[in-house]
C-alpha cells in the first residue's frame, strides 16, 4: 500500500484506537506518521490521550517512546493503556511530569475537557488547579546524540515556549525534528506567544512549515537561506496575531461572537 493511502488509515486507526472519533487531525496525524516513521526516538510533549504515542507505535520498529503528560489522571491512564498497545519491539515509557524550562513545580489548569488543561492559564481551562512537577525534557529524556533521530511532538495548550525552552541540548541536535500546536493565547505569565515560539526555533536553526492550514508547525533543520525564506512567510503572520491579542483586538472579537 502506498505511503499516501496508508498513513491516513493509520491515523485514523490510531484515533479510534484511543477512543477519539476516526476523523479527528486526519491530515496532521497522518503528516506525522511520516515523519515520525524515520525517527529511532519520539518524545510525546502533552501525550493527552497518546493518539500520536499510539500511531508512533504503529510506524516505528525497536526505538524508544516517551509519554510526557502534567495531568495525573491522564497519566494514570497513559500507565495502563500502554500496556495494551500492539508490540511492535518499542520501548513504550509514560512520565508523569510536565516538561517546562526548570525543575520544580507549576500550577497546572484542569479544564472540563481534558484535552485543554495546560500550566498555561487560559479561559479554557480554569475550572480547578493542582500543583504538579515540572522538569527540563533535557532531563526526562537525555539527548541521544547527533546521529539520532529524535521526534519531539508538542501540544500543551499555550505552554510551547517553556517546554521547548527546556529542551536545548535536543535543539542542538542536527536531526531532531518537531512538530508542535501553537496556542495563540499562548503563555501571558512568561508574556511568550507563538512568535516567540517560532523566534526561538529559527535561533536552533529550524525552518518553519504550517501543517495542513491549522495552527499545527513543522520545524526542520535546514540550511540559512530555507528558514529565512520560511520566516518570512510565517513570522509576520504570527507577529500580527501575537500583536492583536496583546492590545486586545481578540479579547473584543471573542466577547462581540459570544453576544451574537
Amino acid at each position: 500500500m502506498a505511503k499516501e493511502e496508508r498513513f491516513p488509515r493509520l491515523a485514523r486507526d490510531a484515533a479510534q484506537a484511543v477512543g477519539l472519533p476516526a476523523d479527528y487531525e486526519t491530515e496532521q496525524l497522518a503528516y506525522f506518521a511520516h515523519v515520525v516513521s524515520e525517527a529511532d526516538c519520539f518524545i510525546d510533549v502533552g501525550a493527552n490521550k497518546g493518539v500520536y504515542a499510539f500511531l508512533a507505535n504503529s510506524v516505528m520498529r525497536g526505538a524508544e517512546i516517551y509519554l510526557i503528560e502534567a495531568d495525573p489522571t491522564l497519566a494514570e491512564s497513559l500507565q495502563t493503556a500502554t500496556l495494551c498497545w500492539p508490540d511492535n519491539s518499542n520501548n513504550v515509557s509514560v512520565l508523569g511530569v510536565a516538561a517546562s524550562d526548570a525543575n520544580g513545580k507549576l500550577p497546572f489548569y484542569a479544564s472540563e475537557a481534558d484535552t485543554l488543561g495546560s500550566l498555561s492559564r487560559s479561559k479554557y481551562n480554569s475550572s480547578s488547579m493542582i500543583s504538579v512537577e515540572t522538569s527540563r525534557l533535557d532531563s526526562l529524556v537525555p539527548s541521544k546524540g547527533a546521529n539520532t533521530v529524535t521526534v519531539i511532538k508538542v501540544d500543551v495548550e499555550g505552554f510551547e515556549y517553556r517546554a521547548l525552552r527546556g529542551a536545548e541540548k535536543h535543539l542542538q541536535s542536527p536531526l531532531t525534528r518537531v512538530v508542535a500546536e501553537l496556542h495563540g493565547w499562548g503563555d501571558p505569565e512568561a508574556g511568550k506567544y507563538p512568535v516567540h515560539v517560532a523566534f526561538l526555533m529559527a535561533k536552533y536553526g529550524f525552518a518553519i512549515e504550517r501543517i495542513a492550514g491549522t495552527f499545527s508547525y513543522s520545524f526542520k533543520k535546514a540550511s540559512l537561506r530555507r528558514r529565512t525564506a520560511s520566516c518570512a512567510i510565517y513570522l509576520p503572520y504570527l507577529f500580527i496575531k501575537y500583536v492583536a491579542r496583546r492590545i486586545g483586538i481578540r479579547s473584543l472579537l471573542d466577547r462581540v461572537n459570544a453576544k451574537l
